[in-house]
């Protein structure tokens, strides 16, 4: 079960194995057919997922894993997708691009950067200042 409730997406989920210690949620955010931005939270205990970075006029797809005692990971589980309105005043306006440059420039102003890796379109994008 997945649900929009106060600029935050909830998701719910029946423990699929016993076996099952903890769950990876795997995050894609789509500006559009040509952008997106994709994040794995690991080390998620419970069935439950709370997202708190929900952009408005954006498409979210979410797939959850499970990993048993052994580490194994699970087959994915059916993916989850959200849309959102653009008008929804409760969520984050603008795009998470924005927010990377910008945590990107409060890092360089406090101390020196040697790598910052984020996924987009599946490929690494590695910004440094390192050139040798």
């Amino acid at each position: 079960e997945a649900k929009l409730v106060n600029g935050t997406v909830e998701i719910y989920w029946n423990k699929p194995d016993e076996r099952a210690v903890e769950y990876i949620v795997k995050k894609t955010y789509k500006k559009n057919l040509f952008n997106a931005i994709n994040e794995e939270f690991e080390g998620v205990l419970s069935p439950e997922f709370i997202d708190k970075e929900i952009y408005a006029g954006a498409t979210y797809s979410y797939i959850i894993y499970s990993i048993d005692k052994d580490g194994i990971r699970s087959e994915p589980s059916i993916e989850i997708n959200l849309q959102t309105s653009k008008s929804n005043k409760t969520l984050l306006q603008g795009t998470p691009e924005k927010k990377i440059v910008k945590d990107f420039e409060q890092k360089v102003q406090k101390e020196p950067v040697q790598k910052v890796r984020r996924a987009v379109n599946k490929d690494v994008v590695i910004i440094s200042n390192d050139f040798n």
